[in-house]
């Protein structure tokens, strides 16, 4: 990322998170790294998904899931949209609170990865705008 700073990008989109952990890490080694003033942009990503089906092909995009969170999201098999929009929801409170003690400015990217998941994006959206208006 700092290489790619150095020749003039100004912002990042992240790949899409199930779990903060990492993002924390590197955004405050990129703070580390040229100070808080010169980070860019950065865009979180985060998706729905409707089935267990979805969960697998964001897997297979490389996108990671704690063991914990798959066996969660993909525990009977029904109710996975509900509960990837509740572990999303985890994931925003838990960024908007890293957001505010360190100052950073994060934005959003909502994807829908699978078509039939448009709808959920959606949703996210409108979610994502309320808690920001707070």
């Amino acid at each position: 990322i700092k290489a790619k700073m150095d020749a003039g990008t100004d912002f990042f989109v992240s790949q899409i998170v199930f779990e903060t952990t990492n993002l924390k890490q590197v955004m405050i080694e990129l703070e580390r790294m040229t100070g808080i003033e010169a980070l860019p942009q950065i865009y979180i990503s985060l998706a729905p998904a409707s089935r267990i089906r979805d969960l697998e092909f964001m897997q297979w995009l490389g996108v990671e899931f704690p063991s914990a969170i798959l066996a969660y999201l993909a525990r009977d098999g029904e109710g996975v949209s509900e509960r990837t929009f509740e572990i999303n929801q985890r994931v925003t409170d838990e960024i908007f609170y890293f957001i505010e003690k360190r100052g950073y400015r994060l934005g959003f990217n909502v994807e829908h990865v699978i078509y039939t998941n448009l709808d959920l994006s959606e949703g996210m959206v409108e979610d994502l705008k309320q808690r920001m208006d707070k």
